[in-house]
């Protein structure tokens, strides 16, 4: 029995179905995913035509998936976006490459040129995965790459390419950074939609995408804008427990809608309906009503039945049509110019007028009004805080309680300097290009007290001085759970951290310091460098010096 899953309805389509013979439910995975390839290997040295056609076949239905999302980590009960790894990227641009040798499919080379960018930035950070030393770099992550760079990272990356370059040379137009892909997948955290007034509490847990998940009964409704490019998508329900039947779900964006009646079955990603996109930012409803029980929402997923790539500098698009989608030719085509075109936010960095707090001799930013996320988690915030989780609403914290010992007044005393600390509520941001201005004065020191989740990082920041002159300095931190490793010292070490749940974890996690000296003329704003992973909690101008500092 064939294991490779050709169920037009199903998310999974084109994948190899990798569950035990006795589990009923679906499970595939990225990394080290080659049946495709070795079905196709067998069916050569059994000179059995058949086994190639369907590994060529289910080839081209995946890579609408595996295009528009990258490689994948694995699909199961939801769809696991990140880490993507270099290990889940060869084996499919192997598998396109040995299916291109053994069949001669223009349209399988294609694919797999174009699997191969995701290497040289065609990725959601659109950020090359190699290394200036030709090391391959260990995942992108939802908000960074992990440029830690293991032996079986660099293996994988290096295989891809040298099958790409096998590849014809006039498929190196795909195998390019100059792509735009234009019809991504999108993945909604069920808990981070709005909910209004439907009969529904959000639910901690372990095992779920982003920690959470979204407990249904009655009537609900859920909302949230996205931005879809003018294609149809296939939209994609992640249920986990299920205590009813069948659900009607209606679904909505502008003008498109559909209705369903879904038999569920948990555990399982299950298709919703039909939707079109128009290009704009438009508020997508997913609603319906339980006549008994209740349900458990994880994730929702809107995936596009094509693919539509821009080739930058040929300034023409190519879309894949293996679903029989109207509008295009089927198979594989080149169109003049760019097929679809989506709103896109322009962020602006916010400049932030700051005041001056003066305290014991030093003088603190006060940056309360500008904090948006809770790390420092109080008894009470345990469950809620969120430090390392930007993907969803609950994570990791730090333990209040432990720096509440050491806290005096609100200051935190750390060798010559003081930070102003706060516990209650939010009590820091993330690093996204803050521009912060104050007014101007002589300052011998600046202090940054801060840390980094999932990983060490480096960066830079701005100082601007009255005269406009400008002085830049390092503005690096290591992970919170790691160890200085960037030049910064440890202000305070926590014997655990509260996990996403509020169970104290036995950890040692710690909050960093660094600090460096100023010129002698008045210092009247500071940019921060966009490293999201970084978070700032207080920062500290002297008058008198402060101990070890950093030119």
């Amino acid at each position: 029995k064939s294991k490779v899953i050709q169920d037009k309805e199903s998310i999974f389509i084109g994948l190899v179905d990798e569950s035990s013979p006795s589990e009923p439910r679906y499970f595939w995975h990225g990394w080290g995913s080659r049946q495709l390839e070795a079905m196709a290997v067998v069916g050569e040295i059994l000179e059995d035509d058949s086994l190639i056609e369907i590994s060529a076949e289910s080839f081209k239905r995946n890579s609408i998936l595996l295009i528009n999302a990258g490689p994948l980590y694995s699909i199961s009960g939801y769809l696991q976006l990140f880490p993507q790894i270099a290990y889940a990227a060869e084996s499919a641009i192997s598998t396109g490459f040995s299916l291109y040798q053994l069949t001669g499919d223009e349209d399988i080379a294609t694919i797999t040129a174009l699997l191969g960018s995701w290497f040289l930035g065609v990725n959601k950070l659109s950020q090359s995965m190699t290394g200036e030393n030709g090391e391959g770099f260990d995942g992108l992550e939802f908000s960074h790459v992990n440029r830690n760079a293991g032996a079986e990272s660099t293996i994988s990356m290096l295989l891809s390419l040298e099958r790409i370059k096998r590849l014809p040379e006039k498929y190196g137009d795909l195998f390019s950074a100059g792509i735009e892909v234009l019809t991504p997948v999108v993945v909604l955290e069920a808990e981070s939609m709005r909910a209004g007034l439907s009969e529904s509490e959000i639910i901690q847990s372990t095992g779920v995408s982003g920690n959470a998940l979204t407990k249904i009964s009655g009537a609900f409704s859920l909302r949230l804008p996205v931005t879809l490019a003018e294609a149809s998508y296939s939209v994609f329900a992640a249920v986990n427990e299920s205590r009813t039947n069948e659900v009607v779900f209606t679904l909505r964006l502008g003008e498109s809608k559909s209705e369903r009646t879904v038999k569920i079955e948990e555990k399982t990603v299950q298709k919703l309906g039909v939707l079109k996109g128009n290009g704009k930012e438009t508020t997508l409803t997913v609603g319906g009503k339980l006549s008994e029980g209740s349900l458990d929402l994880d994730q929702i997923i809107l995936v596009p039945d094509i693919v539509a790539a821009y080739l930058i500098e040929e300034d023409a698009s190519i879309v894949f049509n293996f679903n029989g989608c109207s509008g295009f030719d089927e198979g594989i085509s080149v169109i003049e110019g760019k097929v679809f075109e989506r709103e896109k936010t322009v962020v602006e960095v916010p400049m932030l007028s700051v005041s001056l707090i003066e305290m014991n001799g030093f003088v603190h930013l006060d940056l309360l009004e500008y904090f948006d996320n809770n790390g420092i988690a109080t008894s009470d915030e345990r469950k809620m805080a969120n430090f390392d989780n930007p993907q969803g609403l609950f994570g990791a914290s730090y333990i209040s309680s432990e720096l509440e010992k050491v806290i005096d007044s609100g200051s935190l005393a750390v060798e010559d300097t003081e930070f102003l600390v706060y516990v209650d509520g939010n009590d820091n941001f993330r690093l996204t290009g803050q521009a912060l201005t104050f007014s101007a004065e002589v300052f011998d020191g600046i202090c940054f007290l801060g840390a980094a989740n999932h990983g060490d990082y480096t960066g830079e920041a701005l100082l601007i001085y009255e005269d406009d002159y400008q002085q830049v300095i390092p503005l690096s931190f290591a992970d919170w759970c790691g160890g200085p490793s960037t030049g910064e010292k440890i202000a305070f070490e926590f014997s655990g951290r509260y996990d996403n749940t509020g169970n104290t974890e036995r950890i040692n996690c710690m909050l960093y310091y660094r600090c460096v000296d100023l010129l002698d003329k008045p210092l009247k704003g500071i940019v921060l460098p966009q490293i999201p992973n970084v978070h700032l909690f207080a920062i500290s101008l002297s008058r008198g010096g402060y101990g070890s500092q950093e030119k």
